[in-house]
């Protein structure tokens, strides 16, 4: 389990990263954090590590293997 400071800062540097921005009008990083914690708070997507590079990442829930998810 993350403290909420941490899983706020993993939103906002999934949201930061180079090449992750798709929009094509500019909106707010606060907007784009609310909208992306709407599919985690549903439980459709969840943030995933990949123990091999040491990465975290947003996945929609129904994209995993069939795992222990926590």
């Amino acid at each position: 389990m993350l403290s909420p400071e941490a899983l706020q800062g993993l939103v906002e540097e999934f949201l930061t990263r180079d090449g992750t921005d798709c929009s094509e009008r500019d909106t707010s990083l606060e907007t784009k954090v609310a909208q992306m914690w709407r599919p985690l708070d549903l439980g459709i997507a969840v943030i995933a590590f990949n123990a091999k590079d040491g990465t975290c990442s947003t996945v929609a829930k129904d994209q995993l293997p069939e795992i222990e998810i926590r």
